[in-house]
């Protein structure tokens, strides 16, 4: 049984894939966490947390990349397989 401060696998895994999504894309955290709000993409990604903890990591980084260029706050047009 989990005590009341231990991580599901599940939100583990969404605060690595932010910290590496944001060493990807250069943009500090807690920007990050601001565009991701901003979007509308913070509840999705955790959603796919299915899909993503089950691939390479670079094919979230090119999800996300792909839904913020589609909603036009992608700043960094940097390469996703990085």
């Amino acid at each position: 049984m989990r005590t009341p401060f231990e991580l599901s696998d599940e939100a583990r895994f969404f605060i690595y894939l932010l910290e590496k999504y944001s060493e990807h894309s250069n943009i500090p955290l807690p920007d990050l966490q601001a565009k991701l709000d901003g979007a509308g993409l913070t509840e999705h990604i955790r959603a796919m947390y299915p899909m993503y903890h089950t691939e390479r990591i670079e094919n979230a980084f090119h999800d996300i990349d792909a839904r913020l260029d589609a909603r036009g706050m992608k700043e960094n047009k940097g390469d996703c397989t990085t």
